[in-house]
């Protein structure tokens, strides 16, 4: 019906409007709707084909947020966006075009969080360290990478 396919379009619109979506995060928010999974479809069709939809760029964007706000391993971000519906392979291209590097990603990450933490003892330092840099997806070879990069040594054990 003309006037359903009107709504998810304008629907649509209000939530793009909003935010950028991953095609399967729009396409569920639009069918919890109520709309009709063939209006969906066909809204979303047009959506790609006018490029408000696009799910490289979107995953694109994403990573870089994702990197630069909360730094994750290549594994928690791999996840975190088949999680959103997005293709194994683009996934896997996405993340390979961008300059993701675990090391510096956790560096990174370590030298923020050791800033709130120079109180501590130095054991502790690294405990939480750890522990934080394993919660965020990165392996145990790396973290302990980070962790030397940002403590003194006798802080590493």
């Amino acid at each position: 019906m003309v006037v359903e396919a009107s709504a998810v379009m304008t629907r649509a619109g209000r939530l793009l409007a909003r935010r950028g979506y991953f095609r399967q995060e729009l396409a569920d928010r639009l069918l919890r709707g109520g709309h009709d999974s063939a209006d969906v479809e066909a809204a979303l069709t047009r959506l790609e084909g006018l490029g408000l939809v696009d799910d490289g760029a979107r995953a694109r964007e994403w990573v870089a947020e994702r990197v630069r706000a909360k730094p994750r391993s290549r594994e928690a971000l791999r996840r975190e966006l088949v999680a959103k519906g997005v293709g194994a392979g683009l996934v896997e291209q996405v993340l390979d075009s961008g300059s993701l590097d675990d090391l510096d990603s956790a560096q990174s990450l370590a030298a923020t969080a050791i800033a709130g933490m120079s109180g501590l003892a130095l054991e502790v330092q690294a405990r939480r360290l750890r522990s934080r840099l394993l919660s965020r997806g990165f392996d145990e070879e790396t973290v302990t990478e980070a962790i030397q990069a940002v403590l003194p040594p006798e802080g590493w054990d």
